[in-house]
């Protein structure tokens, strides 16, 4: 996705936060579309698409929903 998320490999490992990531399944196959870091408070800290790029509004509709399905602060 050309961003740093890679860096974030101590801090999952310390479990300071998780590491997610928002796909699109198609006909084609599974697209990857945001990468999403969720801190140990259950806080959506970070999203970022390809090359560090903002959410769409869709994408961030879709996290939204996730987030409350799952307890997350966004």
């Amino acid at each position: 996705m050309g961003h740093c998320v890679g860096s974030y490999s101590h801090s999952v490992e310390a479990g300071q936060c998780s590491i997610w990531a928002l796909t699109l399944e198609d006909n084609e196959g599974n697209w990857a579309m945001n990468t999403i870091e969720v801190d140990r408070y259950g806080r959506l800290v970070q999203i970022r698409g390809k090359h560090n790029r903002q959410p769409t509004a869709k994408e961030q509709n879709i996290l939204s929903r996730w987030a409350n399905e799952k307890g997350l602060k966004y």
